[in-house]
């Protein structure tokens, strides 16, 4: 089981991390992103 970021990141089996109710920079809500680890340049925690 993967529990943290860094795991999923490493996991070399896995191109695409999918999200769900995703809000991109103050847009519309969107039900469903797919991003592609390899254009992943930061990661911050938000509370």
């Amino acid at each position: 089981m993967r529990n943290r970021i860094s795991d999923v990141l490493n996991d070399e089996s896995v191109l695409f991390i999918n999200l769900t109710e995703v809000i991109v920079n103050e847009s519309e809500p969107a039900d469903f992103v797919a991003l592609n680890k390899n254009m992943i340049e930061s990661v911050t925690q938000l509370d």
